[in-house]
């Protein structure tokens, strides 16, 4: 049973994670500034690194 609790949770940070790129390159605010598109990118690393830490704890 923790296995398929594991699984699921790693599929759906995955999932996730996905969902935040493909949002991230097709939203209407793809015209942002270039200094906005720099935060938002810095912001998508932070999480991926937060992913990466939680699921290296587990």
């Amino acid at each position: 049973m923790v296995h398929v609790t594991r699984a699921f949770f790693l599929q759906t940070q995955v999932s996730i994670k996905m969902l935040k790129e493909v949002h991230t390159r097709t939203h209407p605010a793809v015209t942002l500034s270039p200094e906005a598109r720099a935060e938002t990118k810095a912001d998508l690393a932070d999480e991926e690194a937060e992913l990466a830490d939680e699921e290296e704890a587990s």
